[in-house]
């Protein structure tokens, strides 16, 4: 299993956060190059499904198209509404994070910490926030959808909206959770990806 880290974020802290989904995915695709042989899946939560989404794209058109694209908690990339939580001020940005999370998340965490945070935070916001979806090739790949059934960020036919993005194969699937519902329900979550994942790699 392979994760990403951001720039901006723990042992990449010292660099410059990024601003836009295609920085993320153009920065991930290269990294990439050395597991070409082997079937690759990818899993991307938020905003992490839209840059999971255009790195899809990139690898089918290198003709090394993943196995299986999962995207949870994320509107499909064509009916994204751009948004400008990013030009708010910290305390505007918190206010947003309390929203997002119910409050009970942000208000457990140290505000110091989220201070100290605030780049990348604000980045998130604007590679999200300022993301367009853009003509590309269409996905060949199987597209699983995970939504949580009380996420107030995303409608539930916006999930299902990731439908028209593939010829491959759709799944949806729904679990008890708001817009962290990778966490809410971790356990059904990790079983419905590994399920899929074996399915793919059975003979």
């Amino acid at each position: 299993m392979l994760s990403v880290q951001y720039p901006g974020r723990q042992d990449r802290g010292a660099e410059k956060c990024a601003e836009a989904i295609s920085e993320l995915a153009d920065e991930i695709g290269p990294q990439l190059s050395k597991w070409t042989d082997v079937p690759l899946a990818l899993l991307g939560h938020g905003m992490g499904a839209i840059v999971a989404f255009e790195l899809a794209r990139q690898l089918e058109l290198s003709a090394s198209a993943p196995v299986v694209l999962f995207v949870s908690g994320s509107v499909a990339p064509h009916k994204h509404r751009q948004s400008h939580v990013h030009l708010l001020d910290d305390n505007g940005i918190v206010d947003e994070l309390r929203e997002l999370s119910g409050g009970d998340l942000v208000d457990a965490v140290d505000r110091d910490l989220i201070s100290a945070n605030m780049d990348a935070i604000r980045g998130d916001y604007k590679s999200i926030g300022t993301y367009s979806y853009g003509p590309g090739p269409t996905l060949s790949c199987p597209i699983v959808a995970l939504a949580g059934d009380s996420d107030t960020t995303v409608t539930l036919s916006d999930v299902r909206a990731w439908n028209e993005l593939s010829t491959g194969e759709f799944e949806f699937q729904i679990f008890p959770g708001g817009s962290y519902v990778i966490s809410d329900s971790e356990r059904e979550f990790a079983d419905a990806v590994f399920d899929r994942l074996v399915l793919r790699a059975a003979p």
